[in-house]
């Protein structure tokens, strides 16, 4: 018994350090400090703390700049040169289709750009180290009121670090192909032809991989999927994380949560290379005992392993101190 227990303690520290966010006060429950938040070049905005319930980030974006960097915020983190990570965030702005910029910087610059809706959504971005103690900035280069919360940047996984085991708390039954296509159901219908097999000669990780070779098209993108259950529950958030390579770079692959009965279909693409690369995906669920599917839509081949849905941990709500009577 004392072995079992020390071994699971082992394992929750391990898994701990492994997903630990190099941010500090990422969901703002601490006001403002360390962020620096700045508008310069003439450019005006009021960085404030919204709070309904819990606490976010507000900045309203008055009068813009002469470039794109003149209104930031920003907080360095303990990067490693070379070493790859996973940004997730949470946001909204007061107009949809209002654009942010995410970037990591030193000496350096890689940057991508997050398109907003009036409703909170949940993003992420993976990218590799190009410095050492990066720092992360976001940009407000367009007029409106922005939120931002729940902000993470965590170690992404190495490649064989598990050594083919599941991922802690994976959802996917069989999501490293170590039982073969054991739980997946993959289809080629409504004329559609591709050929699944699994590849045991030079799989991500572990022994297994799934390999699709995509013939020739159906009239739907759905027509060639591969499909597997998972255990979700309503309004719970979770993280996707799967890596996949393409015969060619700029073949696209489309993931999607989905429940059939329910018609419920929430979809994202991704652009694949042809070296196998970290993908992720920060989502809620909209009803339980959803799946997750993977449509091909183009021709050629493709590879997949290392496929995890875990569920993320639930911010507690602050509870609103009464005002004493005098």
């Amino acid at each position: 018994m004392k072995k079992v227990i020390l071994t699971l303690a082992i394992t929750l520290s391990l898994s701990n350090i492994y997903c630990q966010n190099l941010l500090t006060n990422g969901d703002f429950e601490s006001g403002q400090q360390p962020w620096n938040s700045f508008a310069s070049e003439g450019a005006k905005a009021n960085f404030s703390i919204e709070n309904n319930g819990s606490n976010a980030l507000k900045i309203d974006v008055q009068t813009l700049g002469t470039n794109a960097w003149d209104i930031q915020s920003l907080q360095s983190f303990a990067s490693e040169l070379g070493k790859q990570y996973t940004l997730t965030l949470r946001a909204k702005a007061k107009k949809s289709g209002s654009k942010i910029r995410v970037q990591v910087q030193k000496t350096t610059y890689t940057s991508t750009d997050i398109e907003l809706t009036t409703d909170w959504k949940d993003y992420s971005w993976n990218f590799e180290a190009k410095e050492d103690n990066l720092e992360l900035a976001f940009h407000y280069f367009q007029k409106d009121l922005f939120y931002l919360d729940d902000i993470s940047i965590t170690k992404a996984s190495k490649k064989g670090s598990k050594g083919g085991a599941p991922a802690a708390g994976n959802l996917v039954p069989n999501g490293n192909l170590e039982k073969g296509d054991e739980g997946w159901v993959n289809l080629a219908d409504n004329g559609a032809k591709a050929i699944y097999s699994i590849n045991e000669d030079s799989p991500y990780e572990g022994k297994k991989s799934l390999r699709t070779v995509v013939m020739s098209f159906g009239p739907n993108t759905w027509d060639i999927q591969s499909i597997n259950n998972f255990a979700s529950v309503k309004g719970q958030r979770y993280k996707l994380t799967f890596v996949a390579k393409a015969s060619n770079p700029g073949k696209k692959l489309k993931a999607q949560i989905q429940h059939n009965d329910k018609k419920i279909y929430i979809p994202k693409d991704y652009v694949l290379t042809d070296k196998w690369q970290e993908y992720s995906w920060v989502f809620s669920a909209q009803a339980s005992d959803m799946q997750i599917a993977f449509q091909y839509l183009d021709s050629g081949l493709y590879e997949m392993d290392a496929l995890s849905i875990v569920a993320m941990s639930k911010k507690k709500k602050k509870k609103k101190k009464k005002k004493k009577r005098n």
